[in-house]
C-alpha cells in the first residue's frame, strides 16, 4: 500500500482531519468545543452540528456527492473503522475508501478557504447562502 493511501486511511483515526473542531483548539480566542459548528450545515440549513470526523465523514450534506461517488456510506464512525481495519478488504475497496476520505478532505479544505476568503461574505456582513 502507498505511504500517501496509509496516511489518508490513518488521518481521520488519528484526529488530524483539517475540521473546525481540530482549528478551534488552535484559534485565539479559543473556540469552545460546543460552538464549533459545521459551517456548511450552518450557513446552508441553518443547523448547529459539531464539526468533527464522524459528522465531515459520515453526515455532512457537502460530501455527499463524494460518498455517493466512491460508494462510502457508513452509519457511524464503528462503521467507517470496522471496514478499513477488515485485513480480507480487497485492494480495489481500500484505495476506494482512501480516496473517498482524501477527496472529503481536500472539499473540506477548499470549503475553509473560500469561507474564510472576501467573496464569502458579502459588503454589509451578511453572508451569501451557497
Amino acid at each position: 500500500m502507498s505511504r500517501n493511501i496509509q496516511t489518508v486511511l490513518l488521518r481521520p483515526s488519528l484526529l488530524l482531519t483539517p475540521s473546525v473542531l481540530e482549528r478551534g483548539r488552535y484559534e485565539t480566542p479559543l473556540v469552545p468545543r460546543e460552538e464549533r459548528w459545521c459551517t456548511y450545515c450552518f450557513f446552508s440549513k441553518g443547523l448547529k452540528p459539531i464539526e468533527d470526523e464522524s459528522h465531515v465523514l459520515i453526515d455532512c450534506l457537502l460530501y455527499s456527492s463524494v460518498r455517493e461517488k466512491f460508494n462510502l456510506h457508513p452509519q457511524n464512525i464503528a462503521d467507517l473503522v470496522g471496514l478499513l481495519s477488515n485485513k480480507t478488504l480487497d485492494p480495489t475497496t481500500l484505495t476506494a475508501t482512501a480516496r473517498a476520505i482524501h477527496s472529503i478532505l481536500s472539499v473540506n479544505e477548499n470549503f475553509t478557504a473560500y469561507y474564510k476568503s472576501p467573496d464569502f461574505h458579502s459588503n454589509t456582513g451578511q453572508c451569501i447562502m451557497l
